[in-house]
């Protein structure tokens, strides 16, 4: 029965991301992407991401590859768990080519982001706490993390705003000194 109200809650949240980035049809196809890769993670295989939709229409990459989930984790929300946390794991902070590159980070934030819901409170703690280790690599990168926090999770306008969220990424922001 718990299985059950994970995948409709995993369903649900593939249908928000659905909706909230439908405008175009680039962003449909991102989209669609995201619903595909959240059913995956709701099934018993591992998440991949289809590949027509992980470019531009102009071919430019947008999406990191996720990590590949070990056998050994079989439960869904522990599923979920390992994607957030290990989510930034194919991403070198200090590539400044694809860490400050504006629309490459703020659609991969928004993947990240898109997770979230479908993951524990303490995995979301570490998922934050792991992203921000990785991004003071760089000033600028943690910069730019922190204001796509600021503009998705806190400001009022955004369909992905949470309070919750945001003190846990104010929270581990900070425990890194900035």
């Amino acid at each position: 029965m718990r299985e059950y109200f994970l995948r409709l809650t995993l369903m649900l949240a593939g249908i928000a991301a659905l909706w909230a980035c439908s405008r175009t049809m680039e962003s449909y196809n991102k989209a669609n992407a995201a619903w595909n890769e959240t059913l995956a993670i709701a099934g018993n295989g591992n998440a991949t991401m289809a590949t027509s939709a992980s470019k531009t229409l102009s071919g430019e990459e947008l999406m990191l590859e996720l990590p590949f989930i070990p056998e050994t984790i079989s439960s869904p929300e522990d599923k979920a768990g390992f994607i957030a946390i290990h989510f930034w794991d194919n991403l070198d902070f200090s590539d400044h080519s694809r860490a400050l590159n504006q629309k490459f980070m703020e659609q991969n934030f928004v993947d990240y982001l898109s997770v979230l819901p479908a993951v524990m409170s303490s995995d979301r703690v570490r998922a934050f706490e792991s992203m921000f280790a990785r991004a003071v690599a760089t000033p600028e990168t943690f910069k730019l993390i922190k204001a796509l926090g600021d503009k998705y999770l806190n400001d009022p306008r955004s369909p992905m705003v949470n309070g919750e969220y945001y003190a846990d990424f104010v929270k581990a922001s900070q425990r890194q000194g900035r």
